[in-house]
């Protein structure tokens, strides 16, 4: 089993490199590629593209990542096709409403260079999230090879797509978002192909399974999508209010010294992706000891990489900016180190988190994303105006602070009246 399990990990955290080393290099080069103002754009319009990613997480990925492993185990083809299903649903509705919205004020404000990457954002959402969806999938049924092997077609394929379109000079905002979408119908083709048949839906399946999944999905999700609502104010106000406060250029400026700290960020993710469904087993077996010795174990691990993380960006700070950008965004270096903290904070309340939702307890993350909405907010509010680019970065370090402070208090007080009898409770 221990065996098993560290191949898995070990799985996880080469997909892991592929999925963050690949968006990653994409975001690299469309900042060394596009104009100030035009990758500003991007940045933008990728603030809502991760902001409505948040609802899908919260009505799709959320739902599948813990209700699948405790109560559909032994059915999961059939469950993952109704997730599918339900995912094609969801943001195609939302697809509509954000490229209607955008053409309606496109048609008011023709001269906006900001509006057709949004509708572009908007149209392309379910191609992107389909991907996403098949990969989280691959990890609930320990298929994560499979996901590898999607990955890197992802890869592959977005970059040479971008590089091509660069060299032929018609690189821009709104293409980027198309190759992300193609990309991941590629992807997710493939991983359709590949999955084991026998996971896969044997009999018909009606509206009436679809309704009862969207039920199910609505009653663990709903916490999860008032914590995503409130995800603007606590991770894209400062992009949006930067934006705002002093143009596109600066989002872009702000966007560029974070891009440092994705492959950790994603390290956590990939992370906290593989342990959930784990975790969520557990609870449901009742195996307490055993989910707290893992979050615990988690929780050391992922700190201990995040502090020696954010020691390499401290130390290396200019020679990356300089290999990376050629120069550009060099008034912005001393940002590195500030944003820097942002992954140990990050990686030290992560195992915390996904506990509080193995158990069966989203509404304490809505309450943690809350108080995170509000420090982003008055933060933002009062340091942008002051300090421009260097309050956005300084407004997120104390966003980040807050949310792991609050996850931390409400883990303790959450493990504190969980017992066996209540297990059972939640289980059923």
């Amino acid at each position: 089993m221990k065996r098993e399990w560290a191949k898995g990990a070990a799985l996880a955290l080469l997909e892991q490199a592929l999925f963050s080393g690949s968006n990653f290099l994409f975001g690299i080069l469309l900042a060394r590629w596009l104009s100030a103002d035009l990758y500003g754009a991007f940045v933008l319009a990728s603030a809502l593209f991760l902001f409505l990613a948040g609802i899908h997480n919260a009505l799709i990925l959320e739902p599948m990542s813990v209700i699948g492993p405790s109560r559909h185990r032994e059915h999961l083809g059939e469950y993952f096709s109704l997730q599918l299903r339900a995912h094609f649903l969801i943001t195609l509705i939302i697809a509509f409403f954000v490229a209607t919205i955008g053409f309606l004020f496109h048609r008011a404000l023709p001269g906006n260079t900001l509006l057709p990457v949004i509708i572009t954002a908007g149209l392309t959402l379910p191609m992107t999230l389909y991907y996403w969806t098949y990969r989280r999938q691959m990890y609930i049924s320990g298929q994560i090879a499979y996901a590898v092997a999607g990955n890197m077609l992802y890869a592959g394929f977005s970059l040479t797509a971008v590089t091509i379109l660069h060299e032929c000079e018609l690189l821009s905002p709104a293409l980027a978002f198309l190759i992300m979408g193609i990309a991941g119908v590629i992807a997710g083709s493939l991983l359709l192909v590949k999955k084991d048949r026998r996971r896969r839906a044997t009999g018909m399946i009606g509206w009436a399974d679809l309704h009862s999944t969207l039920r199910e999905n609505w009653i663990f999700g709903r916490w999860i999508l008032g914590s995503s609502l409130l995800s603007f104010g606590s991770s894209q106000a400062q992009t949006m209010m930067l934006g705002f406060w002093a143009g596109a250029e600066a989002a872009g400026a702000l966007q560029a010294m974070m891009n440092f700290i994705l492959p950790m960020m994603q390290t956590v993710t990939a992370a906290s992706t593989l342990m959930l469904p784990a975790l969520s087993r557990d609870f449901g077996e009742g195996k307490l000891a055993q989910l707290r010795s893992k979050g615990l174990s988690m929780m050391l691990l992922l700190t201990a990489a995040g502090i020696a993380y954010m020691l390499l960006l401290w130390t290396f700070s200019d020679f990356l900016v300089g290999l990376v950008y050629r120069g550009r965004y060099a008034e912005y270096v001393r940002l590195v180190p500030v944003v820097g903290f942002v992954p140990v904070i990050t990686a030290a309340a992560a195992a915390y988190s996904i506990i509080l939702r193995a158990i069966h307890r989203p509404e304490l993350h809505f309450v943690t994303n809350a108080f995170q909405a509000a420090a982003g907010l008055l933060t933002s509010l009062f340091l942008i105006s002051r300090w421009g680019v260097a309050g956005a970065a300084y407004s997120i370090v104390m966003t980040y602070l807050t949310a792991a402070f609050m996850t931390y208090i409400l883990y303790r007080k959450a493990l504190l009246v969980l017992n066996e009898e209540k297990v059972a409770e939640r289980t059923e």
